[in-house]
């Protein structure tokens, strides 16, 4: 097949394609921004400024923001709105288990608040690539600790703020009632105004503590929640799962062989084929992933396994359909290439899914 026949089709979002090799994530948490920009006379293309993105891109569900663009997002907002105690809180409160895409599926999917904020934790690039979180507590008492990573300093105060009234809102949001911390306090001094903080929160909270931490009861973080499904939380898993290592993919050649290669409908293609729409010789194509440490074969069996694995927990397909998806001639030789990849049949693997029992 020729290069011009490829039913690969290159991103749709030229503008977001240079993305550092931190990744980046949906577009929700720059929407919130924009919606505070404008509440405070700053505008769109104000904001934007410097991140390579127009307002449409925000509203488009395959958009995935580079970290770099959101960092530049949140400078302008910095700088243009001044120095404004509870910047960041602004913004957190704006979010909604909505505002994280799948990220925000899988919680709401969840048994309980405690089962939601592990996948904050398991998917933190999706939750926010500025901050990493630490879960700790007791019998009586859920904490999490909030550390900033990858900003400039002047935007710590910022990420973190954001970040804690992000969490909050969202337990809120996904409990359906006013949940109420038992203790907040942040790592930097106290700001002129602590108004906001206290308002957000319900609580008087504190400043210039070593690490800037939220603890909940862990009686609330244990309650059952009202739209548990475990089909659910499996389907936004995995596409918590490809969204993560998509972006974690989009610096290096083999991370872009393989959103070629996911994004084929059958099959999968010749090297030729995927050396043609990476605007490479299949000899420079093999050299730059031997020098990351694979092989275009590899990378064929990396995705049919991980199709494999999501079209078995995601659907009803037959088995033999599957095969034929992932370009297997006959259902016995996906059989065989499954059985080396999980060490049981996909028959197998499917029913230890629908019975709860480890896959």
């Amino acid at each position: 097949m020729s290069a011009r026949h490829l039913t690969i089709h290159q991103p749709t979002h030229p503008r977001t394609d240079h993305a550092s090799p931190a990744g980046g994530r949906g577009p929700g948490s720059l929407a919130a921004m924009l919606d505070v920009a404008r509440r405070r006379g700053v505008s769109t293309r104000q904001l934007l400024a410097r991140t390579g993105l127009a307002e449409g891109d925000l509203s488009d569900p395959g958009c995935v923001i580079p970290q770099h663009a959101e960092h530049h997002a949140i400078e302008n907002l910095s700088v243009l709105c001044g120095d404004v105690a509870g910047l960041g809180l602004e913004v957190g409160a704006r979010y909604r288990f909505t505002t994280l895409g799948p990220l925000g599926f899988a919680m709401v999917s969840g048994s309980t608040l405690a089962d939601a904020t592990r996948l904050v934790v398991d998917y933190g690039e999706l939750f926010d690539p500025f901050v990493t979180l630490e879960l700790h507590g007791d019998a009586s008492r859920y904490g999490v600790t909030v550390r900033p990573r990858l900003v400039s300093p002047e935007l710590v105060r910022f990420v973190t703020e954001r970040a804690v009234a992000a969490l909050l809102t969202t337990w809120r949001d996904i409990a359906r009632r006013d949940l109420s911390p038992r203790g907040v306090s942040f790592a930097f001094a106290r700001p002129a105004e602590d108004e906001p903080y206290s308002r957000l929160t319900g609580i008087q909270v504190g400043f210039a503590t070593t690490h800037t931490h939220l603890s909940m009861d862990a009686d609330d973080m244990a309650l059952p929640l009202a739209h548990a499904d475990e089909y659910a939380l499996r389907v936004a898993q995995a596409q918590c799962l490809q969204l993560r290592d998509a972006v974690r993919d989009r610096a290096s050649v083999a991370g872009r062989v393989k959103t070629l290669l996911r994004a084929h409908s059958e099959g999968v293609p010749e090297m030729g084929e995927v050396a043609a729409a990476s605007c490479m010789s299949e000899r420079t194509l093999r050299r730059h992933l031997q020098k990351e440490g694979t092989t275009f074969a590899a990378l064929c069996d990396e995705i049919r396994r991980s199709t494999a694995e999501q079209l078995l927990s995601c659907s009803r397909m037959p088995i033999e359909h599957i095969a034929g998806r992932l370009g297997y001639a006959e259902p016995a030789s996906f059989i065989h290439a499954f059985k080396r990849w999980k060490g049981r049949t996909p028959g197998a693997f499917r029913s230890a899914l629908r019975s709860g029992a480890t896959p």
